[in-house]
């Protein structure tokens, strides 16, 4: 399930326990396991557990780990195909200071090729007036960074926002992405992400 809100979609499904990272060995995740893990979210989170900001520690840190579904969209008539990368997603929230500060990094293509750099979700903090999911989001911010694939071609990521909110207390963050990129030789291309991480500690 998901809802949009003024600034991002924002998905309302969440990891089930994995009890560690996307990779199990520690080692990185292929797409398929980054695709399963993404995809196993779901039946344990709706909007009705959202947790408002009212209900959040006000003390102590949280380490979320999870999957970035990020897409680059396709223009048709100049044959451009519709771009989608799987990443890593971390999260690390300081519940005292009210600081959130994320990456997806660790991205694969569709054929397991792995794709340089990151995504940054940049610090910001808990809007503690928020009532997601009607008015507003817990966590909103900026995101910067670029991919490059296989291809050679570099997607820097301009305008970036997230916003997101926790559920099931603190088990669980999801939260969206958008922005757009403009690769040398390629018109403006709109960019959309979706963060599912579950709680670590």
């Amino acid at each position: 399930m998901m809802f949009k809100t003024s600034s991002a979609v924002v998905c309302c499904a969440f990891l089930a326990a994995c009890g560690g990272g996307v990779g199990g060995s520690g080692g990185v995740a292929s797409f398929g396991e980054l695709e399963n893990q993404f995809s196993s979210i779901g039946s344990s989170f709706t909007v009705a557990d959202i947790t408002q900001p009212s209900d959040l520690p006000s003390s102590g840190t949280a380490n979320f780990q999870g999957v970035m579904e990020y897409r680059i969209a396709g223009n048709p008539a100049l044959n451009l195909a519709e771009i989608e990368f799987l990443g890593e997603a971390t999260l690390n929230v300081n519940f005292a200071t009210g600081e959130v500060a994320g990456r997806g990094e660790l991205f694969r293509d569709v054929n397991n090729n792995p794709v340089a750099g990151a995504i940054r979700l940049e610090t910001t903090t808990i809007n503690p007036n928020a009532n997601p999911p009607f008015a507003g989001n817990t966590v909103t911010g900026t995101a910067s960074g670029a991919l490059q694939g296989g291809d050679g071609i570099l997607y820097s990521l301009q305008n970036g926002t997230y916003a997101g909110n926790f559920a099931v207390g603190v088990d669980f963050f999801s939260g969206g992405l958008q922005g757009q990129t403009s690769p040398t030789g390629q018109p403006t291309r709109p960019v959309t992400a979706l963060i599912r991480t579950e709680n670590t500690n």
